[in-house]
């Protein structure tokens, strides 16, 4: 994972603030937000089963590892022009300030979705859990979500053309009295005058092709047959288990701190309850495993 550069961290603080710098502050204020994370995670799995905990550890790791990069990044930006406070009025970079304040736009936009990550966390298992790869019902829920967000579609698109014509949802299908008057009342009086703007039903759109791409997937990778894996000599075996859509490596015996820490390198994970280290089955983490294999076979040799 990436580490907090304190330097650049000192220059964003050198160009913005009279205060001296305190060495190790931006570690240390990365460090917390990402025990923060591990903490809310940690709450969370007292509340949803033990097979998805791996799942919020990866969310956490996603978040720690996005936020260290941003904030090195931040930091560069911030350091890349000083405040007209510190260098004063006189032949102030103006075209170099400009250029600072766009990626900061930029770099806030990042940030929210940074924080989108830890607002997952504090929810995960609220109101349902996402639908993940190795779910033995994965195939239903996603094609249960492609039908209701056709549905939604449908929907939306019929009344639109309700409310074109008759200026109302009064009367349409489906809709009741008082949704007519709460949707009637809701639709904005400039631009698009209808119940749904065309950026929903794009959006929407947008999410049936995403989800169908992802059924598609996962269909062919389960019914594609488990590959042949080479383990002579590793005291090891290779496992695809398209039941829960896992690469799975057991071992005879616990492995050693560097072939663990091989195998964390290619984001595998201990699961105590499948008693094997695994990831997610994709073509990505049989590439991934077969190098691991490799050098485990070089180190015998």
């Amino acid at each position: 994972m990436e580490q907090i550069n304190e330097e650049l961290a000192r220059r964003a603080k050198d160009a913005n603030s009279f205060s001296e710098y305190v060495e190790g502050s931006a570690t240390a204020g990365y460090n917390a937000s990402c025990a923060e994370a591990r903490r809310i995670a940690e709450e969370r799995k007292k509340e949803v089963p033990e097979e998805r905990w791996a799942e919020l550890d990866r969310l956490v790791e996603r978040y720690c590892a996005k936020l260290a990069s941003w904030t090195n990044r931040n930091n560069a930006n911030e350091g890349s022009c000083p405040s007209i406070m510190i260098c004063g009025g006189g032949n102030f970079p103006v075209r170099k300030k400009q250029k600072q304040n766009a990626r900061r736009d930029t770099l806030m936009r990042e940030y929210n979705e940074i924080s989108e990550i830890l607002d997952k966390i504090k929810s995960y298992g609220v109101g349902g859990f996402p639908i993940l790869s190795g779910d033995a019902d994965a195939i239903e829920r996603l094609k249960q979500k492609i039908s209701d967000a056709e549905k939604a579609q449908e929907t939306m698109k019929l009344r639109n053309a309700y409310y074109r014509k008759h200026k109302t949802l009064k009367g349409c299908e489906g809709v009741s009295d008082s949704l007519a008057a709460e949707l009637d009342a809701a639709i904005p009086t400039t631009f698009e005058k209808v119940p749904y703007a065309s950026w929903e039903l794009s959006n929407n759109n947008a999410n049936i092709k995403r989800v169908k791409e992802r059924l598609a997937k996962l269909e062919r990778e389960k019914s594609t047959e488990a590959g042949e894996w080479n383990t002579e000599g590793l005291a090891l075996t290779v496992v695809e288990n398209k039941e829960i859509m896992r690469l799975q490596v057991v071992f005879e015996d616990k492995p050693s701190a560097e072939v663990r820490d091989l195998l964390k390198g290619a984001a595998f994970h201990w699961s105590p309850s499948q008693n094997a280290w695994q990831r997610q089955l994709t073509n990505n983490a049989r590439y991934a495993l077969e190098n691991i294999l490799k050098k485990l076979k070089g180190s015998i040799e």
